[in-house]
């Protein structure tokens, strides 16, 4: 079985959460953070986000982008990025 159909699934769901989270951010009152919440994505949006430390700065430093990639989760953080950046767009 190939597992691209999953993995594609779950790209265009971060990007449709970010895009929420997007449209959230230009509605004041309304946190995009609350959405990554409802949405079941706030710990692992906040567990990239808190990944971004000396370790992480090290990786770069000497080149392992992979690894450097890897630990803060950054297919997660684009597509939650360029949904969020869309629905700024959007509205």
């Amino acid at each position: 079985m190939n597992p691209r159909p999953s993995l594609f699934r779950a790209k265009v769901g971060q990007l449709a959460a970010g895009l929420l989270m997007g449209i959230a951010d230009t509605i004041p009152g309304v946190s995009g953070g609350t959405v990554a919440m409802v949405l079941g994505i706030y710990d692992r949006l906040v567990t990239a986000i808190s990944r971004c430390d000396n370790t992480l700065a090290g990786l770069v430093f000497r080149r392992r982008w992979r690894e450097a990639a890897g630990r803060i989760d950054l297919g997660f953080l684009l597509a939650l990025g360029v949904g969020i950046g869309g629905g700024i767009l959007a509205l």
